[in-house]
C-alpha cells in the first residue's frame, strides 16, 4: 500500500512517523466551500496558486473566495475524505491503517468521524496550551470498545498493539500513535491553526513549540491585517 503524504503551508514539515498519519487523519478534508467548484477548476486554481500566482487574481478570475484559493494552493483536500464508508475505507487503506480486504460500515464511519473531531479538539487545546480534559474524557468513552494489548516488541520491551479488525483496528492503531506521542511529548506539537476558516492542523517544529499559525504569510498576516483594521476603526491608530 502507498502512504499518501500531505504538507502544510510554506516550510511546515509533516509530523514524523506515526504522528504524521495522525496529522493527516485530522486534515482529511474540510473545504465545504468548494462544493460549487468544478474539479477541473479546482485543479487549475491549485496548480496556479501553488506556482505563486496571487490569490486575489485567481479569486477574481474564477469567482471564488481568496481563502479557498489559498487553501487549494496549500494542498487542502476539497471534500471530506471520510464522507462515506467506502471513501473512508480507501483513505485508511492508503495510510496503511486498514487491511486490503477489510471494509467499514455506517456505524463504524460515525465512530471514526467522531474520533477525528475529538482529535481536532485536542489539537485546539494544544494551540492554546491547554490539557483538553473534556475532549480526553469524551475520547475515552468513544473508544471504550477498541481493544489494545501490550505485547513484546522483540527488543526486550513492551509495546501497545491494536486487536480486532476493520475500523476498530484502524482506530486502535491511531490510538497507539496518540498514546506514544503523548508520552514522548511530540503530541503537543500538533496544533490547530486559529486562522479564520483555516482547515489545517500543523506540526510545530520550532524549538520552544511557540508557533501559532500554519502559515505566517497567510493566516498570520490575515490576523495582523484584521487586528489593524479593528484598531483603526476604534480610532486607536492615527
Amino acid at each position: 500500500m502507498t502512504r499518501v503524504e500531505m504538507t502544510t503551508p510554506e516550510t511546515r514539515p509533516t509530523a514524523p512517523g506515526p504522528l504524521g498519519v495522525l496529522q493527516q487523519f485530522m486534515n482529511s478534508g474540510h473545504l465545504g466551500s468548494a462544493l460549487g467548484v468544478e474539479p477541473e477548476t479546482a485543479a487549475e486554481v491549485r496548480e496556479r496558486a501553488a506556482a505563486g500566482e496571487h490569490s486575489a487574481t485567481l479569486a477574481k478570475e474564477f469567482g471564488i473566495g481568496r481563502m479557498l484559493v489559498s487553501a487549494l494552493g496549500r494542498g487542502a483536500p476539497m471534500f471530506d475524505e471520510l464522507a462515506t464508508a467506502e471513501a473512508a475505507a480507501e483513505w485508511l487503506r492508503n495510510h496503511e491503517l486498514l487491511g486490503a480486504s477489510d471494509s467499514i460500515d455506517r456505524d463504524a464511519l460515525v465512530q471514526l468521524t467522531e474520533f477525528r473531531e475529538l482529535l481536532r479538539a485536542l489539537a485546539v487545546a494544544n494551540a492554546h496550551g491547554e490539557r483538553g480534559e473534556e475532549a480526553l474524557r469524551d475520547l475515552s468513552v468513544l473508544v471504550a470498545d477498541v481493544a489494545v494489548v501490550a505485547a513484546s516488541d522483540g527488543k526486550g520491551a513492551l509495546e501497545l498493539q491494536p486487536t480486532g479488525a476493520g475500523a476498530k483496528q484502524a482506530i486502535g492503531r491511531l490510538l497507539v500513535s496518540l498514546y506514544d506521542a503523548m508520552h514522548d511529548g511530540s503530541w503537543k506539537r500538533l496544533k490547530r491553526c486559529p486562522g479564520l476558516g483555516c482547515p489545517f492542523t500543523f506540526y510545530d517544529s520550532s524549538r520552544n513549540r511557540t508557533s501559532v499559525w500554519c502559515s505566517m504569510s497567510v493566516c498570520g498576516n490575515r490576523a495582523k491585517v484584521r487586528n489593524y483594521q479593528q484598531r483603526s476603526r476604534a480610532g486607536r491608530v492615527k
